[in-house]
Order: structure tokens, then sequence, then C-alpha cells
């Protein structure tokens, strides 16, 4: 509680919480997409496979551009 000692109301059956805090059905976060939670990473994966072909792609434009560079000292 905002006085820093424990809730008062009591825990709902069968839970170690109040219906306030946690113990409501339907309470708490989706255990699913909706709450970004992916379990298999193939998401993760794609991700990271993008991220590394942007980081290629990125490399060889600094590189095209220090030759240019070179080329008009």
């Amino acid at each position: 509680t905002r006085r820093v000692t424990a809730c008062q109301s009591p825990a709902v059956g069968g839970k170690a919480r109040c219906r306030m805090h946690g113990g409501a059905f339907g309470s708490g976060a989706k255990s699913s997409e909706a709450n970004h939670r992916y379990r298999h990473g193939c998401r993760a994966q794609k991700a990271n496979a993008e991220r590394a072909e942007l980081m290629r792609s990125l490399r060889a434009m600094k590189a095209i551009a220090k030759t240019l560079a070179d080329d008009c000292d």
C-alpha cells in the first residue's frame, strides 16, 4: 500500500493475492503475441539477420565513401 504495509484485502479463493493485486480472473498480462512473448525465437532470428544485412550494407557504403574521398584528395 502507499503506507508501505501489506494489503488488508483478503486473498481470492485458491489464490495468494487479493482481487485488486492479481487474484481476479483474467488479471495479468496475456501470454501470447499480444504481450510480445515469443517462445520460439523465430522473430528474433529474423530481426538479427536483417540487422546483420543492414550492417554489411553500411560497411560497404562507408568503404565506397572513403574511396571517393581519397580520390578527391
